[in-house]
């Protein structure tokens, strides 16, 4: 016959790839993910207006889906703020405090302008609603705040802040926090932090992933911010009451251990 209509006898190795060739394959798809980590990562330290605008996605996301046990924590905080009160937030972000805030005026610091359109949207929706009077959206950073008066906050609320601030900033944002606090004014704080244990796995782990850590996460770092906290009462002589915990509400062990507390000026 002209044509053979058989069909062809095939080996297994026809069929199916051999080990070999299934360990190459994965290898290249594993250098190439990596590979395109690498540039995100490089396109995110070198453009600024980019790193701001993909964390300030990032914050309206989370806060979007917090859980249940953050939003709780983040009441007892913020409940301890009088309705009387005039509110500075430092660090804003999206807003992930104010569905328990109520106060007589709130004003805001959010020097990342991605983040401010979301911000005026949040507080129209969940504090104009409950009466409270919306003060000044200030776009400077926190360690100037000249435009902000000497004693003419009540109250000073400061979230997951520290860990972006350079270290030779801290100092100088902590004294224009006490600048603008009345005498008898609070600042309450929430921060994660460094594992307080330098030996543990988790401490170590911290350590290694911190430079790539400051570029996903906008100049966050794992930073010993008891530290900051000892220094008010230290330096500043405020009357300051914290406790050091693990947050079971954080989504990922890296940034369960916390610190959180209350600094009253004297």
């Amino acid at each position: 016959p002209r044509f053979n209509l058989r069909p062809a006898k095939t080996s297994k190795q026809q069929h199916h790839m051999s080990p070999p060739s299934i360990i190459t394959s994965l290898l290249r798809t594993i250098v190439f993910f990596v590979a395109l980590f690498i540039t995100f990562l490089a396109l995110l330290q070198h453009n600024d207006n980019l790193r701001h605008r993909v964390f300030a996605k990032f914050q309206g996301t989370l806060t979007k889906y917090q859980n249940d046990k953050m939003k709780k924590f983040r009441c007892d905080l913020v409940k301890q703020i009088n309705r009387n009160d005039q509110v500075l937030e430092i660090g804003a972000g999206s807003g992930a405090n104010f569905p328990c805030l109520e106060c007589r005026e709130y004003s805001a610091l959010e020097p990342n302008e991605h983040a401010i359109p979301e911000l005026r949207q949040r507080i129209e929706q969940e504090l104009v609603t409950k009466g409270v009077s919306l003060g000044t959206i200030y776009t400077s950073t926190a360690s100037n705040m000249a435009e902000i008066p000497s004693n003419s906050m009540d109250s000073v609320l400061m979230t997951h802040v520290m860990c972006s601030v350079p270290p030779e900033e801290e100092e100088v944002i902590l004294r224009e926090i006490h600048r603008v606090l009345k005498v008898g004014g609070r600042l309450l704080f929430m921060e994660h932090t460094k594992d307080s244990n330098e030996t543990t796995l988790l401490a170590r782990i911290q350590s290694l992933l911190n430079p790539v850590w400051k570029i996903l996460f906008d100049g966050c770092q794992f930073k010993k911010t008891w530290e900051n906290v000892q220094w008010l009462k230290d330096k500043l002589n405020m009357d300051v009451e914290f406790e050091q915990f693990e947050a079971d509400f954080m989504p990922i062990r890296l940034v369960a251990p916390h610190v959180a507390g209350v600094a009253t000026k004297q």
